[in-house]
């Protein structure tokens, strides 16, 4: 802003100067002019007072005072020679009259080229620190928060520039912090993780060992609900592990070209059980196509989205599972018939640790969050809408 200040008032002091010059040159052309009038009206008169002598009183006078009959009558003269308003000129400093309007030309031609390239020379230079500015905004927003001033004198800074600088060094000393703060946080997880590994390991161990021993019915199904709760744990604890480790940036994804028939076929053969339970239907429908990612995280997302709907589809219904390509994006399209989510639930539905009202007492609410976390990460995306039958979920990965 300061700069541009600089440039409105070099501009204005340019003009300024211009114009001085300019009322310089004219005063000067101004009596230049008239001192050659001077000289032809003088030649004028002395012609004609040496022709006639008595007529120098009249002539004298004639230039005090100009009369309008004196006037016209010396037109109709000049008229009869051949000379008028257009044609007449300063015949005998004509060359004089030529020089200096070429010497005022060239002053103000000069003068005029001095404030063009002095402007033009400002120009270019807050070009080039803006457009310094621009690409330093653009590298920021791709968070890269490295400061480069080199080259740049200080106090030749801007307030503008200053406060970007500033602002930058403030943004990467808080991401430096958050990267630290998830960084310490994955490790903490990671250690209550693998504290919880040892003793629920322990506690499986000993259900399977009261499991095999003799106990009565009663005893034997307290058992199999504590194992239940046991394995149900150990998935919590797992989950919460592999969030974390997302959430730090420690997670290092693949890059694999992987072809969808044969990927969705594999996740709903891992879903057998529940399906047979079910009596569900898997219609699969797609040709070939194929989608670049992580191979085990991705089926992790999937498995996660198809479990769901799996959970929530009555006894006997169909699931249907389409996938198509073009040159944007790989999509897959997961859909059932569960009766569609509550309109206040669709929102939150890919909240960590939020339930809806249809949610099983065995839910987390976190499987669909670790879906939409896996499959972003990837420059994949989902979304989750209702349908005349039930849910839809589509899953685009660019």
């Amino acid at each position: 802003m300061r700069n541009y200040w600089k440039v409105i008032f070099i501009v204005v002091i340019g003009f300024c100067i211009m114009m001085t010059f300019g009322r310089i040159a004219s005063y000067i052309s101004y009596e230049k002019i008239g001192q050659m009038y001077y000289e032809q009206i003088a030649a004028i008169v002395g012609k004609v007072v040496e022709e006639i002598p008595e007529s120098e009183v009249a002539i004298v006078q004639s230039l005090k005072q100009l009369e309008e009959g004196d006037i016209l009558q010396g037109q109709a003269i000049l008229t009869l020679y051949g000379y008028g308003g257009d044609t007449l000129q300063l015949m005998h400093n004509q060359r004089g009259l030529e020089s200096l309007m070429k010497v005022n030309s060239l002053v103000m031609g000069i003068i005029f080229s001095i404030i063009l390239i002095t402007t033009y020379g400002i120009y270019r230079i807050l070009k080039q620190r803006f457009g310094h500015l621009q690409n330093y905004l653009i590298e920021i927003a791709k968070g890269n928060y490295k400061l480069n001033i080199e080259g740049v004198s200080e106090g030749k800074l801007s307030i503008f520039e200053d406060q970007i600088y500033k602002t930058t060094l403030a943004l990467r000393e808080s991401k430096e912090e958050q990267e630290k703060e998830k960084l310490n946080l994955a490790r903490n997880i990671a250690d209550i993780s693998h504290q919880f590994k040892t003793p629920l390991t322990s506690m499986g161990i000993m259900t399977d060992l009261l499991l095999d021993s003799k106990v009565d019915e009663q005893n034997r199904y307290f058992i199999d609900q504590l194992n239940m709760q046991i394995e149900r744990l150990s998935g919590l604890v797992q989950v919460l592990l592999k969030l974390a480790q997302f959430d730090a940036g420690t997670v290092k994804l693949k890059r694999q070209q992987i072809a969808i028939p044969s990927f969705i076929e594999e996740v709903v053969e891992m879903l057998e059980g529940p399906i047979k339970k079910k009596e569900i239907q898997i219609q699969q429908d797609g040709e070939e196509a194929y989608f670049v990612g992580d191979r085990n995280w991705t089926y992790e997302a999937i498995h996660n989205i198809l479990y769901n709907c799996v959970q929530h589809s009555p006894q006997g219904a169909m699931i249907k599972i389409e996938w198509s390509q073009n040159p944007i994006y790989t999509e897959i399209i997961i859909q059932d018939q569960g009766g569609g989510i509550s309109i206040e639930d669709l929102p939150h539905i890919f909240t960590r640790f939020y339930k809806g009202k249809n949610a099983s007492k065995e839910s987390i609410g976190i499987g669909l969050a670790m879906a939409k976390t896996i499959i972003e990460k990837q420059n994949g995306a989902i979304k989750v809408e209702n349908v005349e039958e039930g849910t839809q979920f589509q899953i685009k990965f660019y």
